[in-house]
């Protein structure tokens, strides 16, 4: 089946979503490097173990909520993009429930980043790949996109043509 011609908005629009989202995944990855190479070299100071063991009871409790209120929040958000509404407003909303989704998901990583600078423990930068693992398995792509937005029909076969 042929595909109909490429909207240059829409495409547009794909393209910054990713762009954007693969963006955000830049702190996680270069802030954990730096205060990796600072706690390592001394830069920081000893390591200080008196709030460790508060520290990483809440990150074993903001981690997890963190990673399940992006979810919730980008579905009930999800719930909320009205079917009837032209293509390139359903991308532009989807766009917005994705920074959310982000920045709550990287709120876990900046609590565990200013734990690490706090006690100069690198326990906490544990957390890193595990963030970065779940970001980009919910990377935009024409079949998220898609699913997530119940796309069908001309809508769908838009989105798939400007990946």
């Amino acid at each position: 089946m042929k595909q109909p011609p490429a909207n240059p908005q829409i495409r547009t629009q794909i393209a910054s979503m990713r762009m954007v989202y693969y963006a955000m995944t830049a702190p996680i990855i270069v802030f954990s490097a730096v205060l990796y190479f600072l706690v390592e070299t001394g830069a920081l100071g000893e390591p200080d173990y008196s709030l460790a063991p508060l520290l990483q009871t809440i990150a074993m409790i903001v981690i997890p909520i963190s990673l399940a209120a992006g979810y919730f929040v980008f579905k009930s958000g999800l719930g909320k993009i009205e079917p009837k509404i032209p293509l390139a407003d359903k991308l532009r909303r989807y766009f917005v429930l994705l920074m959310i989704r982000g920045a709550i998901l990287e709120a876990g990583f900046l609590f565990c980043f200013v734990a690490v600078i706090l006690t100069r423990e690198l326990l906490f930068l544990a957390a890193a790949p595990v963030i970065l693992f779940v970001f980009l398995l919910l990377r935009p792509n024409a079949d998220s996109i898609a699913l997530d937005l119940s796309l069908s029909g001309a809508d769908k076969s838009q989105v798939e043509g400007n990946h």
